[in-house]
């Protein structure tokens, strides 16, 4: 926690009017995160790739850890609490077709929702789903490939984006994003 004053001392809101507040909150989440993580040797987070037939997506976990039988573990961190459809989401079976790539079948997955406390999830997808979810990946990535972005006005989020409720076009040739 010496790290977390330190960075908060530098970095944190100090003289916003609700600063007491956001440091009690923030401190929580940090001891949470920590709890959590005791006893797993952690490693860099990197992307993987995860190559399907219409192109590629780039997993980013928010931690990869070895457990003490050298099976990896990936984790996605959340500060929010957990949704009602949380697992039926996406990015999940993302996590595990990446993971199963990348560290072989024994690899495993987890969901962590700091405000929920100290709930670390594990996370199981039938292999059903997974097949499926990968089809609407894959049918994601060709509609993007070929510049398909149908507009889908909403009244919250359009006002704050870029291109104030005209969906901007998409010009023809290959996709090429740099970070």
């Amino acid at each position: 926690m010496a790290q977390f004053e330190r960075i908060w001392k530098e970095r944190g809101p100090t003289e916003h009017a609700y600063a007491q507040e956001y440091h009690r909150l923030a401190a929580q989440l940090v001891e949470a995160l920590v709890r959590i993580g005791a006893g797993r040797h952690f490693q860099a987070a990197e992307p993987l790739a995860l190559d399907l037939p219409n192109g590629r997506v780039l997993v980013q976990p928010n931690e990869i850890a070895r457990l003490d039988g050298g099976a990896k573990v990936l984790r996605r961190v959340r500060t929010g609490h957990k949704r009602t459809d949380e697992y039926d989401r996406i990015e999940y079976t993302l996590y595990m077709l990446a993971g199963r790539a990348h560290f072989g079948p024994a690899c495993r997955f987890e969901a962590v929702h700091l405000t929920d406390g100290d709930g670390v999830d594990p996370i199981s997808i039938t292999e059903r789903k997974i097949d499926a979810r990968k089809q609407t990946t894959n049918t994601l990535l060709a509609d993007l490939f070929a510049g398909q972005f149908p507009p889908a006005p909403d009244d919250v989020r359009c006002p704050r984006c870029p291109h104030f409720f005209i969906c901007d076009a998409v010009p023809d040739g290959a996709l090429n994003v740099s970070a």
